[in-house]
C-alpha cells in the first residue's frame, strides 16, 4: 500500500512471529534458530522470486532448517498470486526468528515485496517518496557500526512505459 509519503508504515512495520497455532514444522524451526547462532563475520543474503509464496513458505522454511548458518536476510518478490482471489496478510508469511518488511501483500494489481530480517539485527524502513510502487527499501544496522541500505524493486515483464519511468 502506498500513502502520502511513500510507502505506508502500516504496510511495512515490522512484525514478530506469533506463536500460536504454529505446525510441529515451524517448532522445529523455531528450536533450531534458538539453538544455533549467526555467524558474526558473514552477512547473508538469500533472494528468491516466488511467482506465489503462499505455497512455497513452507519450502523456504525446510530450507532454513538445513542450513547451519541462517541468512540474515531474506528478500522475495512476486509474493502475491497473479490472480489475487484471497486478500493475503502479511502475518500468514511470518517465519519464526524473522522480522517482517512487506510492500503491497494482498493488493490487487501488485505482486508483492518481503524482507525478513533476522531478529537478532536492528532493521527499519525508509519512506521514499516515489511514485513507482513495486519497492521495499530498508535500513540495516550490522554489528553495531555498518549501516546497510538494501532494496528490493521488483518490475513485472509487462510494466508500462508510464510505470517504467518512474522506476527511472
Amino acid at each position: 500500500t502506498r500513502g502520502a509519503g511513500g510507502i505506508s508504515m502500516a504496510g511495512t512495520r515490522p512484525t514478530r512471529p506469533a506463536e500460536i497455532n504454529q505446525t510441529s514444522q515451524e517448532l522445529a524451526y523455531i528450536d533450531s534458530v534458538s539453538s544455533q547462532s549467526m555467524q558474526l563475520d558473514k552477512f547473508s543474503i538469500l533472494y528468491t522470486n516466488a511467482d506465489c509464496f503462499t505455497n512455497k513458505r513452507y519450502d523456504l522454511l525446510l530450507l532454513l532448517n538445513t542450513l547451519t548458518y541462517k541468512p540474515y536476510v531474506i528478500a522475495i518478490t512476486e509474493v502475491n498470486s497473479k490472480v489475487n482471489y484471497n486478500k493475503m496478510i502479511p502475518s500468514e508469511f511470518n517465519i519464526p526468528g524473522y522480522l517482517i518488511f512487506h510492500a503491497n501483500i494482498g493488493s490487487i494489481n501488485h505482486r508483492g515485496i518481503i524482507i525478513y530480517v533476522h531478529e537478532s539485527i536492528h532493521a527499519c524502513c525508509l519512506d521514499v517518496n516515489e511514485p513507482f510502487s513495486e519497492y521495499l527499501l530498508i535500513q540495516i544496522k550490522y554489528l553495531n557500526r555498518c549501516i546497510l541500505t538494501l532494496g528490493v524493486i521488483y518490475r513485472s515483464p509487462s510494466s508500462l512505459a508510464t510505470n517504467n519511468t518512474h522506476l527511472l
